[in-house]
């Protein structure tokens, strides 16, 4: 009988309390939840069906001595932003939407890895106030394009290394002149992919050529353009598994590429090109 009622009492716990698995399901928190999740042991505490926080649960949350998901939330306070700012292992928002500033100037204290994938677009304060986060990598991969003064701020940011990188690979599209400022980033600040482009206009491509700029990988390139091939091929190499036509001229530059050729979408190859690409 003593064993019914300890095996009853454990599957009560097992019920009642909130275990790493599934936290993940919670819609609801209450600051006392908050105060008991913060304390979880595990390194990962995920509260991705969450859309709403109180600066009260926040800042118990922003406790936890591991990594914080909370991607379901589509809007977050300035107070709360403020809360989360002063948790210290990595912080993923990837639910949020739109940004403020002075949200973002808060969340930009957060000291380790920072992910806002869910952003499509920032204000030019914004992007300022985020460039002031330094302390571990920033994702901004759903962002589509930047403004100059936007590029120029998050050029800007800080950075020591591969674990401090920004993450842009949303981008699709980009001025002259926010090209120009972006590249401008060290690769320890910036890792240099722009694998979402599917073409880049020869003004673009002659900004992201520019010498010492930091264009690493344009990977989802459909089309390039004779001028643009001869300016980013030496920078970018020839992973382009997405190209779908290639020039005699741009394979003549294509030919003096770094790395491994990958021409995975060419469905047909003019013999001139061909022959551009096996002339040593």
């Amino acid at each position: 009988m003593r064993e019914m009622i300890l095996s009853s009492y454990f599957l009560l716990l097992c019920v009642v309390s909130p275990h790493a698995e599934d936290t993940n399901l919670l819609q609801q928190l209450t600051v006392e939840d908050a105060r008991k999740l913060a304390d979880d042991k595990s390194g990962r505490l995920l509260l991705n069906d969450l859309n709403t926080i109180s600066p009260e649960a926040a800042k118990e949350l922003a406790r936890h001595k591991g990594w914080l998901s909370l991607n379901g939330l589509t809007a977050i306070s300035d107070e709360a932003a403020a809360a989360l700012g002063r948790h210290k292992h990595a912080l993923h928002l990837d639910g949020l939407s739109k940004l403020s500033a002075s949200a973002a100037a808060a969340l930009a204290s957060h000291r380790s890895e920072l992910s806002l994938n869910g952003l499509t677009a920032i204000s030019d304060e914004t992007a300022k106030a985020l460039a002031r986060h330094t302390a571990g990598r920033l994702f901004l991969k759903g962002l589509t394009t930047l403004s100059p003064a936007a590029a120029r701020a998050l050029s800007k940011r800080k950075g020591g290394g591969p674990i401090y990188q920004l993450h842009l690979d949303g981008l699709t599209t980009l001025s002259p002149e926010a090209a120009a400022a972006l590249v401008e980033m060290h690769g320890h600040n910036w890792n240099g992919r722009l694998p979402r482009f599917k073409t880049v206009p020869d003004d673009v491509a002659r900004a992201l050529a520019k010498e010492k700029g930091n264009v690493r990988s344009m990977p989802g390139l459909t089309t390039i353009s004779d001028e643009a091939a001869k300016l980013l091929f030496p920078k970018i190499g020839g992973n382009l598994p997405e190209l779908m036509t290639l020039s005699p001229e741009a394979a003549k530059a294509l030919a003096k590429a770094r790395g491994h050729l990958v021409l995975d979408s060419l469905t047909s190859l003019p013999y001139e090109a061909a022959k551009a690409l096996t002339e040593d």
